[in-house]
């Protein structure tokens, strides 16, 4: 039986990338600008508020044939390149979609750092983690994209 926790979606291709036992965590950051303007002869400057940053999630997914024979680490190879594509009519690289339970998180991938741990007998990758990081497309914040 196989289990599905979650998914990355390339919003262009409709490419997925399926996780079923991680990530044990994710990270939501986010931010606000100010402007500080300072007051002579006062206790306090003036503090006015100017904008959000935008909202960063991070997570590292573990993929590893071991766990998920299935596993099938071109179509991985194929997920990750499709993220560099920039696109002709919003000249911008795609947008993804980080699916896990009640969080729907879309926006553009920041970075990610593949890192290969183990390979098979043939020299093919058999395991390896990768950190991903997203910048918000507003959607979360409830801006419009």
């Amino acid at each position: 039986m196989e289990v599905t926790k979650g998914k990355l979606v390339n919003q262009t291709t409709k490419g997925e990338l399926l996780f079923a036992i991680n990530p044990s965590e994710y990270r939501i950051e986010t931010g606000f600008d100010y402007a500080v303007e300072p007051r002579v002869g006062q206790p306090a400057s003036v503090v006015a508020f100017r904008s959000g940053s935008p909202t960063k999630l991070s997570f590292t997914l573990i993929l590893d044939k071991d766990a998920d024979d299935k596993l099938n680490f071109s179509k991985v190879d194929q997920f990750l390149k499709s993220l560099h594509k920039v696109e002709d009519a919003t000249q911008s690289v795609p947008k993804v979609q980080f699916k896990m339970g009640a969080l729907h998180f879309t926006g553009f991938v920041r970075r990610y750092d593949l890192r290969v741990f183990r390979f098979d007998a043939k020299g093919e990758m058999s395991g390896a983690k990768v950190d991903f990081e997203v910048l918000s497309d507003g959607t979360y914040e409830g801006a419009a994209s």
